[in-house]
């Protein structure tokens, strides 16, 4: 089968390896969709310090199975049980999460799934999607990472499961809902997710902000109520005079760019929520007059975060600090 392997920085393959095969608990599926993540160019570009080298990348996966391993036929949950009464065949269609979690750590017997202790990843500790066929480890089907794409759903669209997931993980610790003035900084693939997410749970006015006018074009197919373009108007003025001088109740920052972190904290009204999607820079520095406490975890998607850094924050202007706590 023809895979895309990378060797190490910009040396990225395309080559020959046997068709896996599924061992005890294993699935192995025929990949019809694998998506494209940002991260996956990062890497492709930096590398990542969690990829073990060489690896086929690709976590975005939806497919068919084409074999299922011994004892593979009833998966058993992280507690025991079986899932839900799930058994996989030959020609299921199915997605696959991205993150794997140990399902035993301490976050893990939280619920915290996300934020393992022990987190493994497909296209990181194990090949990924940018293959003709992929091995899913029964360590996914052990925390119920294999899910049932429905006959009428395209592939294409399963495989977008995993960032939709992502955001709307964001979406629910940031208690984005009804009547709330949402901004969101960064117009790609995942800001355009948070602006429809956002419409869809009640959200009175979504504002979308990005520096590349090409991309906000693009993004005007979901239907953000105001765009801007930040490298021609200020978007912290324009957020106070659309909110008569309150802010935000949400901000989103879909992009690890430092200057929309701080942007999010000047534009979120007091009491608001500032959800630091894309992650929380580690040079990034609010000025002595307003300092601002971050810590995030860099935790790859589980029906997701991919590989994307997210964090989570209240923000109030009645405390000198603000502080993010990791979430994803």
């Amino acid at each position: 089968m023809k895979v895309a392997r990378l060797y190490a920085p910009g040396d990225l393959r395309v080559e020959d390896l046997p068709v896996p095969q599924a061992g005890p608990g294993d699935l192995v599926i025929r990949v019809r969709t694998c998506s494209t993540c940002g991260t996956d160019a990062k890497i492709f570009r930096f590398g990542h310090h969690h990829i073990s080298l060489p690896r086929v990348l690709g976590h975005e996966v939806a497919g068919e199975i084409t074999e299922v391993g011994p004892e593979g036929q009833d998966g058993e949950g992280q507690d025991g049980d079986s899932q839900d009464g799930d058994s996989w065949s030959v020609g299921d269609r199915v997605q696959i999460i991205a993150a794997i979690p140990d399902g035993v750590c301490f976050f893990c017997r939280r619920g915290q799934h996300t934020v393992c202790e022990d987190l493994e990843s497909i296209g990181y500790q194990y090949d990924g999607g940018f293959a003709e066929f992929m091995r899913v480890p029964a360590k996914v089907l052990a925390v119920d990472g294999v899910n049932e794409v429905p006959e009428h759903v395209p592939f294409e669209e399963a495989s977008l499961t995993e960032p939709l997931a992502c955001v709307l993980n964001g979406q629910e610790l940031a208690q984005v809902g009804e009547g709330d003035f949402v901004v969101i900084l960064g117009a790609g693939p995942i800001g355009c997710l948070h602006v429809r997410l956002a419409r869809a749970r009640g959200a009175s006015t979504v504002v979308l902000v990005d520096v590349n006018q090409g991309r906000l074009g693009l993004a005007a197919r979901a239907e953000p109520d105001v765009s801007i373009d930040s490298t021609k108007d200020d978007p912290i003025d324009g957020v106070r005079k659309m909110t008569d001088g309150r802010g935000a109740d949400v901000v989103i920052t879909a992009t690890g760019v430092g200057q929309a972190q701080e942007q999010a904290l000047e534009m979120a009204a007091p009491r608001g929520r500032v959800s630091l999607f894309g992650a929380c820079p580690r040079t990034t520095r609010r000025s002595a007059s307003t300092p601002t406490s971050c810590t995030t975890a860099s935790s790859p998607c589980s029906a997701r975060t991919g590989p994307h850094l997210g964090t989570t924050g209240r923000h109030s202007r009645s405390s000198p600090t603000a502080r993010c706590a990791s979430t994803i």
